[in-house]
């Protein structure tokens, strides 16, 4: 499928036909093959909770939005979503959430654990700005990456869009901390991710 002209790619974006679908799918499939076989490149996303504490501004998830629907998966949940994952062929599985201070260090600890030993799955934490202690502790159960998003360096506009944020707690300073922990640092857009989706009225 090289070279496709605009009138080629319309056609394929229109297409309902089940076989010519299939056709497509099939030559996709062997790009990716070609490029990410034997790769972890493609992560499942289980989002864990939608509560946190922070107001950051472009945020949804920002403790001020009253119209946000708040949950917090259980620990049967998320090991039904981790087991669903690699039944799928998924190489990893990232946990993420708002800054949100009921999903406890020691909690966090057992499901990296069980997943770490009953699966092949890798482990990403994205659970926003912790303590050394406790990224030690996911660390040392097991987990392959952390995933902080990085706005920006300069002081002054992270203060405006992250009002708030704790001064022992810079970002600088905790990729820091990650990388003395031999923690792969994950970007924002480092997968190709797709969320597992709760049940509804979750």
């Amino acid at each position: 499928m090289s070279e496709l002209t605009k009138l080629d790619l319309l056609g394929w974006l229109r297409e309902s036909r089940p076989s010519r679908l299939l056709e497509l799918y099939q030559r996709a499939d062997s790009v990716r093959r070609l490029h990410v076989w034997r790769c972890r490149a493609f992560a499942r996303l289980i989002e864990i909770s939608s509560h946190c504490k922070r107001q950051c501004i472009y945020c949804g998830l920002r403790s001020g939005n009253r119209d946000l629907p708040r949950y917090r998966m259980t620990h049967e949940e998320i090991l039904d979503c981790a087991r669903q994952a690699e039944k799928l062929g998924y190489g990893t599985v990232v946990m993420q959430a708002g800054e949100d201070d009921n999903l406890t260090a020691e909690w966090i600890t057992e499901i990296v654990r069980w997943i770490k030993s009953e699966t092949a799955l890798a482990v990403t934490l994205s659970l926003g700005e912790r303590q050394h202690d406790e990224l030690q502790m996911w660390r040392s159960a097991g987990a392959d990456r952390y995933l902080l998003r990085f706005e920006t360096s300069d002081q002054n506009l992270f203060r405006t869009i992250i009002p708030a944020a704790f001064p022992e707690h810079q970002r600088l300073d905790l990729l820091q901390q990650l990388k003395a922990l031999a923690m792969k640092l994950a970007g924002r857009h480092g997968w190709n991710s797709r969320p597992i989706v709760r049940q509804p009225g979750r």
